[in-house]
Parts: structure tokens; C-alpha cells; sequence
């Protein structure tokens, strides 16, 4: 048969609150209200019409399962037979689709009925969110029969619901779970989206249930592993979350309960009506000596380096000033800098000697130490314990961490890298993760992976990796400007001549306003301390929506990090 095309408007009822629902043909009827979540967004889901075709009845359901988190989906589950509204699960899977994208709805040789239509992303039952590629396309089938009145209705469906982006971003909310670094200073989010109207519960069940498997190594949890919850929900009072939690083995001390009780504030505070935390333990209300406030991105105001004639400087608006004399770094055909977490720099991380060698400068007596030496390595990154970051260029499955107070040198397995191109890596500012672009037949990649730590700070081991940024076609550079997002320097199918993009760890990445001829960036916290170099050499900052010219002739611009 023929392709339908299902608009956009037809995925489900939007009615601007205030306004008044009228029926189309019958008798008059009672309306009730219907739910409303965010942005007044109203959802009434419809039920089958009597003597529906099959194919309306297809798309009637996508409508109703798209709206279903409204009426615990009761409405939707009328499309099905008994035996498959008994055990068609909707909260497994989130398929979600641009605005842009239009549902396709054909039949297959086999009578089935499939819908198809561009992807934008998946989200699993645990609320984490994973990208598209950006030529995925989201399938569906349906087979259907006809009941003992003759009505057709669906016999055979997948789990989960799909729904597009504008409607998802309406159901669901972003929101972080924390988790302890290796050391207890600070946190570590792990990026989750929950439904609105549950949000409250899904917080307190996310730190339950623990984090992501790629970050669980490079991460603590205090809770016991049969830790649940009291109650069926969280329950809010006012604007306090009443979090009642029950274990058999919660032999927890004074300090470890702080920490969680910081845990569950530091978490709940992406909830803007929820001020306080009433955390319970077996009944028991859970007695904070003294609140703490751990930060998750430790991250303040440092000075700008840079690179003038291969000589390390501070830059300032319309200023630059050499860290040392050049005839320290005479030679030494430096290209890229790293620096530490100093408000005043001692000593920079660079490298130099066409890439083959990774140096330790010290600024006060300027001196310079060969710390690590390769065929051809990445440009260095510092991490919050001191360690300078590199591997070779051409994977060689290991990264390598070179302490700075006394020069041992860490190599770390990471055989999925093995055979690939490595670009670029960017240790966070806690230390817990590291982001990579790594090339692999002909396609860059932003991979996350976590850092397992002893007490002290040393690395020990680096865990798998995940992917984030799926929907760019090529990444040339990144930076961090958040806990959990970084900017990158790319190419989207939308902007194949390159762009900047925010690219958050577990949402949808967002494209941002450009400089021509852009080759590098480095950033602090937040979207107005991005510095952008171009082919020209000149440096650029994000200013109040806008790209600000501050200085030229300097190159690898570089903040802590």
C-alpha cells in the first residue's frame, strides 16, 4: 500500500492551557480535565474508534503510547488484545524523533504494519540517554487481528514508546545523580532524564540503583547493595523530600552519612521546588552533625596561556606577557600547552620536539625537565592530582599519566584503543573521567571513559568507554565547560561546513554561534569562558551572546585542564 505520512501534530493532542477541547461529531459530552506538564501541554489521549481500520488503529496507537505517561497508559493499551496489553511494557524503551522528522507508516508483505521514521535518540529504562547516529532510522512493527466484535486491534508489538523530541522534552526533565569521587571530595554526576510528574522518586531510586557500568569503577557509593526504598514514592512536604530508606546491612558511620545525606542534596537540587532533604534509614530520621558541600565541578578563575613564537605567556585584553625568558623554551618547538589547578601557574605541562616529547617547565627557576618521550603523542592534559595526560597518537591500547611530583610515569591498558587515531584527550576537573576523539575507519568518535583511582589520587586503571556527540559527523576539538557537558569544535549534517556545538553528556547536543576559521579551543566554566583560535591566530571570547576579539598572534590557547 501507499506511504502515510503522520504530521507532527497528529503524535498527540496539544492544547494550550485555558483552553477548551471541542468534539468533532456525536452527542454532547461531559470533558474533564486533562493532565498538563510542563509548558502547558495538555495530554488527551483518544481511544479506538469504533470500526477503525487497521491502519488507524496503528496510528491511533503511536498517538495514545506517545501520550500514555499521562494515564499510565491505560488508554493505549485499548488498542491491543488483552493477551498483548498484558504484557506490552512501555516504560523500557523511549524512541525518540526530531520535530522535523515525519512517522511512515506501510505494510509488509507479511500483513504487518510498519512505521518508520528518522531518529533522534533512545532513552533505556534506567533514563539514560543515548544519541542517534544521524542516518539511524527508529522501526517499528504491528500485526494486528480482528477481535470477537470485528474490531482490529494490535496482537504482536515492541516494548517501549516513541514519541518526538518536543514532546519528550516536555515529559521528561535532565537530571544529574551524584556520586562520590575515589577520594570523597567531590562529586561525579551521571546524566539521567526522568518523567516529570515522578520526579522526586526517580532521583532517590537513581542513587539507589547505583551509576552507569562506565562509570562504576571510578566512583563510590556509600549506600548497602540491598538498599530500597520505604515507601512506593518520595513523598514532598512542603518543600522538603521526605526520603525513607530500608536496608539490612546500613552499618554506616557519622562521616559516611553526611556524605549521604550531601549525596541526596547535592541531587535533588535539580529540583527547584525541593529545598531540603528529610533523608530516613530503616525508620529512623538519618542526624547530620554538620552539612557539607561538595562541589562537582571544581573548576575557579585562573589565568589564560597561550603560545607566542613557541614562548609560554599570559594573555590579558590586548596583553600578552611571557612566562619566562624565550630563550627557556628556545628550540624546544613547543605547540601545545597544559597547565594545573593554580590560581598562579608554577609550572606547565608541553609539548614539543615535532611531538615526540612531553615537557615540565618550571616558571620560577625556569628549567626544563623531558618527562615523557613517543613517536608521535597527543597534546598533554592535567588532571586535578597533578598528573599530565598523553598516549601515542597511533593507539597502541594504553594511555599513559605522568606524576609531576616525582616524574614516574603510569601506563594504563585501554585496549579498545588499540588500532585507532587518537586527537584529542580532556581529563574533567574531578579527575573521575576522560574524554578522547579517537578516529576509527574514517569516523571520529567522543568517547567517555572513567579513571579508577586509589585514595591518593594515583590512576590504576581506565574502564570501557560510551559514546556521546553521535549526531556529529567529524570533532576536531573539545573542551570542558561543565560538570557534565563539553563544547567541541565539528561538523553536523546540518552544518557540514563545521560549527561549535554543546554537547551535553546524555542529551541532545545544541550548535552555537561560530567564528570563521576556528582550529582550537579551551574553556573554564561555562559557555562565556570559551576562547576560540582561528587560522589566523587570533583568540576569541564569548561575550554576552557574542564573539569578542582579545588578542592575536598567539596560539593553543589554554586554560587548566
Amino acid at each position: 500500500m501507499s506511504k502515510r505520512l503522520l504530521a507532527l501534530l497528529s503524535v498527540l493532542t496539544i492544547i494550550l492551557a485555558g483552553c477548551a477541547g471541542l468534539p468533532r461529531a456525536g452527542e454532547p459530552q461531559v470533558v474533564e480535565k486533562s493532565e498538563q506538564y510542563a509548558g502547558g501541554v495538555v495530554l488527551d489521549p483518544q481511544g479506538p474508534a469504533k470500526d477503525a481500520s487497521a491502519e488507524d488503529i496503528v496510528s491511533g496507537f503511536m498517538r495514545a503510547s506517545s501520550a500514555g505517561f499521562s494515564d499510565d497508559f491505560v488508554v493505549a493499551r485499548q488498542y491491543l488484545t488483552p493477551e498483548a496489553a498484558a504484557t506490552w511494557n512501555p516504560t523500557t524503551q523511549v524512541r525518540i524523533y526530531p520535530d522535523s522528522q515525519n512517522q511512515s507508516v506501510t505494510q509488509t508483505r507479511s500483513g504487518a504494519y510498519r512505521v518508520t521514521v528518522g531518529a533522534g535518540g533512545i532513552l533505556d529504562t534506567a533514563g539514560r540517554y543515548t544519541a542517534s547516529a544521524p542516518d539511524a532510522v527508529l522501526t517499528m512493527e504491528f500485526s494486528l487481528l480482528r477481535d470477537v466484535d470485528g474490531q482490529w486491534r494490535i496482537a504482536v508489538l515492541d516494548d517501549g514508546v516513541t514519541m518526538p523530541e518536543s514532546l519528550f522534552q516536555s515529559l521528561f526533565a535532565e537530571a544529574p545523580i551524584y556520586f562520590l569521587s575515589a577520594d570523597q571530595t567531590t562529586f561525579v554526576p551521571d546524566l539521567r532524564w526522568y518523567p516529570r510528574a515522578d520526579m522526586q522518586t526517580a532521583l532517590a531510586q537513581g542513587i539507589i540503583d547505583g551509576p552507569s557500568s562506565w562509570l562504576s569503577s571510578s566512583v563510590r557509593t556509600i549506600l548497602p547493595a540491598d538498599t530500597t526504598l520505604g515507601t512506593p514514592t518520595v513523598k514532598v512536604d512542603g518543600s522538603t523530600a521526605i526520603v525513607d530508606l530500608r536496608a539490612q546491612h546500613a552499618n554506616l558511620s557519622e562521616s559516611e552519612l553526611t556524605l549521604l545525606y550531601a549525596q541526596f542534596t547535592k541531587t535533588y537540587s535539580s529540583m527547584p521546588n525541593i529545598s531540603d532533604i528529610d533523608l530516613r534509614l530503616n525508620g529512623s530520621v538519618v542526624k547530620i552533625p554538620s552539612k557539607i558541600d561538595l562541589q562537582s565541578y571544581p573548576y575557579s578563575a585562573y589565568k589564560l596561556l597561550a603560545l607566542l613564537n613557541g614562548n609560554p605567556v599570559t594573555v590579558g585584553e590586548d596583553k600578552v606577557t611571557p612566562l619566562m625568558d624565550a630563550a627557556v623554551t628556545q628550540g624546544l618547538q613547543l605547540t601545545d600547552l597544559a597547565v594545573g589547578y593554580t590560581e598562579t601557574p608554577s609550572w606547565i605541562a608541553a609539548i614539543g620536539n615535532e611531538g615526540t616529547t612531553i615537557y615540565h617547565i618550571e616558571i620560577a627557576t625556569e628549567t626544563v625537565a623531558t618527562i615523557y618521550s613517543g613517536t608521535q603523542l597527543v597534546p598533554p592534559s592535567v588532571d586535578s592530582d597533578a598528573y599530565v595526560w598523553t598516549s601515542e597518537e597511533s593507539g597502541t591500547g594504553e594511555l599513559v599519566a605522568i606524576s609531576t611530583s616525582n616524574f614516574d610515569v603510569r601506563k594504563l591498558s585501554a585496549p579498545w584503543l588499540e588500532g585507532a587515531t587518537i586527537r584529542h584527550i580532556a581529563i574533567s576537573r574531578e579527575g573521575a573521567r576522560i574524554a578522547l576523539l579517537v578516529e576509527r575507519d574514517d569516523s571520529v568518535q567522543l568517547l567517555l571513559a572513567g579513571i579508577q583511582r586509589e585514595r591518593d589520587g594515583t590512576p590504576i586503571a581506565i574502564g570501557d568507554p560510551v559514546r556521546y556527540g553521535q549526531r556529529l559527523t567529524d570533532i576536531s576539538d573539545i573542551a570542558w565547560v561543565s560538570d557534565a557537558r563539553l563544547v567541541a569544535i565539528g561538523k553536523s549534517v546540518s552544518s557540514p561546513e563545521g560549527g561549535l556545538f554543546s554537547v551535553p553528556l546524555g542529551a541532545p547536543i545544541a550548535s552555537m554561534s561560530t567564528v570563521d576559521g576556528m582550529v582550537h579551543l579551551t574553556a573554564g566554566r561555562g559557555d562565556e569562558s570559551i576562547i576560540l583560535e582561528t587560522t589566523k591566530s587570533e583568540l576569541f571570547t564569548y561575550d554576552a551572546g557574542a564573539w569578542r576579539l582579545i588578542s592575536t598572534g598567539v596560539t593553543a590557547p589554554t586554560y587548566p585542564g
